[in-house]
């Protein structure tokens, strides 16, 4: 009599990219699906809290009741996910993570790879990713920063750097600023006060209001350009462009127009 054969049960695998440096990634098609926002974090053997805890705020702004979680010795072939409540999951997943651990929501939206070569990736919808991790470019860019020391898996490392970048750059001067960044808007708005193109009381709406812009999209500046712009800002917290509420020790539209200039002196050594 023969045997009855049977047929392998069928995992759906992760949405991941094995990529040729031996770094893996989650999929486009992932990415696209999904609109989803992707942040790269800088690991030793164990998951960070920090990391089990933007999970969780991921996985409860989707209202998801559970997380599958599965581990792996090989990228290429996950076994079947268990599932694990939300709150729980700091428990299941905290310490080695066997070495491979894929966690996410039971659609998928939201979703956690760890690796063995030091860095981990969170990713998911513009809702899991505001709350998971709403600081996404600041963390790309420190990502970069640290991985680029690391000597270990120092070619994987390199790879996720390049592959998520930081949307915005670090600006160190005005003319490495993109003309659509509101770093960019700070800029023009000095030029336009130099040029008596705008009033004192204008330009202080507008300028704080960019600098609230360039802030909220994490756009970074550092070095001349920083200092630059700083020191407009202080000039602003000197300046009431009402003359009927401004205060004796308060400065006055002449000297607020001299303190630009001199700020502008470092941004335009030759008066450009």
């Amino acid at each position: 009599m023969a045997s009855e054969s049977t047929t392998p049960q069928h995992v759906e695998q992760p949405p991941l990219e094995l990529r040729p440096s031996g770094a893996v990634l989650f999929s486009p098609d992932w990415v696209a699906q999904y609109g989803a926002a992707v942040a790269p974090f800088l690991t030793t053997r164990t998951i960070p809290t920090d990391l089990l805890g933007r999970l969780i705020r991921g996985a409860g702004a989707l209202r998801a009741d559970r997380l599958l979680l599965t581990r792996t010795d090989d990228p290429a072939n996950w076994p079947t996910p268990s599932s694990v409540a939300p709150t729980g999951t700091a428990l299941d997943i905290a310490g080695d993570s066997g070495p491979w651990l894929f966690a996410s929501t039971p659609d998928r939206s939201g979703c956690l790879l760890a690796t063995p070569f030091g860095y981990a990736l969170l990713g998911g919808t513009p809702e899991f990713a505001a709350a998971a991790f709403p600081e996404n470019d600041r963390l790309r860019a420190a990502f970069w920063h640290h991985a680029s020391s690391r000597v270990n898996n120092a070619v994987i490392l390199a790879d996720v750097s390049r592959s998520l970048p930081p949307v915005h750059r670090s600006w160190a001067a005005a003319d490495s600023v993109p003309p659509h960044a509101a770093t960019a808007q700070q800029l023009r708005l000095i030029r336009g006060l130099l040029a008596q193109q705008t009033t004192p009381a204008d330009f202080t709406h507008e300028w704080l209001a960019a600098r609230r812009a360039a802030l909220a999209a994490g756009e970074r500046v550092r070095g001349p350009l920083n200092a630059a712009l700083d020191e407009v800002f202080y000039v602003l917290e000197d300046f009431e462009p009402d003359p009927a509420l401004r205060e004796p020790e308060e400065i006055g539209e002449e000297q607020f127009g001299e303190r630009v200039r001199q700020a502008a002196a470092r941004l335009w050594p030759e008066g450009g």
